[in-house]
This record gives C-alpha cells, sequence and structure tokens, in this order.
C-alpha cells in the first residue's frame, strides 16, 4: 500500500494514525517512505526520531537526528 503513495503527507497522516492506535513498528516504515518523498518537510524527523526512540531503536534515531541537521 505505502509503494502506491506519492505524497509525504498522507504517509505522514498514516504513520501519526498508525502511532495513535498503538503500531508504532508500522509506522516507522511509512515515516522512512515520507522522508524518501519529501526530505524537506518541517518534524518529520525529530516524530521518526522521537518514535525510534520509545520503541528502544535509539542508533537508528541518532541517525535520523543527523540527517536533520
Amino acid at each position: 500500500m505505502i509503494d502506491l503513495v506519492s505524497s509525504a503527507e498522507p504517509l505522514i497522516a498514516l504513520a501519526e494514525i498508525l502511532c495513535e492506535i498503538g503500531q508504532a513498528d508500522s509506522a516507522i516504515p511509512a515515516y522512512c517512505k515520507a522522508i524518501e518523498l519529501n526530505s524537506s518537510i518541517p518534524g518529520v524527523y525529530t516524530r521518526l526520531g522521537e518514535l525510534l526512540e520509545k520503541v528502544d531503536r535509539v542508533d537508528d534515531a541518532v541517525k535520523i537526528y543527523k540527517q536533520a541537521v
């Protein structure tokens, strides 16, 4: 399903909904694909980094934060 989306905004919305319903593992790829499609959307790196920290993937979170800089 994610491969059919060509805009980052729907993926970000999907990721946020998935986080709200406790599906963090499914939200991570949606955020990553959104960044791939549009790396200049404000806040996406931060939200993904925070989510990665929440699921104890701190090394991955650090990489995301570094990409944002």
